[in-house]
């Protein structure tokens, strides 16, 4: 058998100008398939017993009228079968992990940026959830101002700003639906009412 760089033995699937290339390195007879996709458009995997104690990994493919099996390679235990197949299908359709990787890369990045403005806001505690509040401009602001921290009297006054904008009536643009609005603020106007 071939064995990879790790010492291992495994099959491997990925999908390269809508061809399935299928490298069977841990079947009895080590074999690589290139499946072309658009000519087998309906393709089945399936792991079946043969009379000699082998277990074959076959693709069925049927072009409407006939349905042909052909035999990809032979194993001699059926979980290294399987996990071939396995590794086959997720390459035709799409491989979860890879999916689950962007989201946790993605959740990375997001709290990446929120610490970084965090930290370049100049403020000495942690905000509240109901009054943060981050785009990516002012971000990209924080990034391109000077270094120093901003004196705290200028940021003082905000909060009384954003007390007296929500004590009055709202104005249309606050009644427009999309609006980014604080928890307080919201809960501010809407106390008094049912709906």
């Amino acid at each position: 058998m071939i064995k990879n760089l790790l010492g291992s033995t495994c099959s491997k699937a990925h999908i390269k100008d809508s061809q399935l290339v299928l490298s069977l390195t841990d079947a009895v007879t080590p074999v690589i398939w290139i499946i072309n996709l658009r000519e087998h458009p309906s393709l089945l995997l399936k792991v079946e017993s043969s009379d000699d104690g082998f277990f074959v990994l076959q693709k069925v493919t049927s072009n409407g009228t006939t349905i042909t099996t052909e035999d990809l390679g032979y194993y001699t235990k059926k979980g290294p079968a399987i996990r071939a197949m396995e590794k086959a299908t997720q390459a035709v359709g799409g491989d979860r992990k890879t999916f689950v990787q962007y989201i946790w890369c993605g959740l990375k990045i997001v709290t990446v940026i929120a610490a970084l403005a965090f930290f370049t806001s100049g403020t000495k505690s942690l905000p509240s959830l109901s009054s943060f509040s981050f785009s990516p401009s002012q971000f990209i602001e924080s990034l391109t101002s000077s270094d120093a921290p901003a004196p705290e009297t200028e940021k003082a006054p905000q909060p009384q700003q954003q007390e007296t904008t929500t004590k009055t009536e709202p104005s249309q643009d606050m009644k427009a639906v999309g609006v980014p609005l604080s928890a307080d603020a919201f809960l501010k106007r809407r106390s008094g009412r049912l709906f």
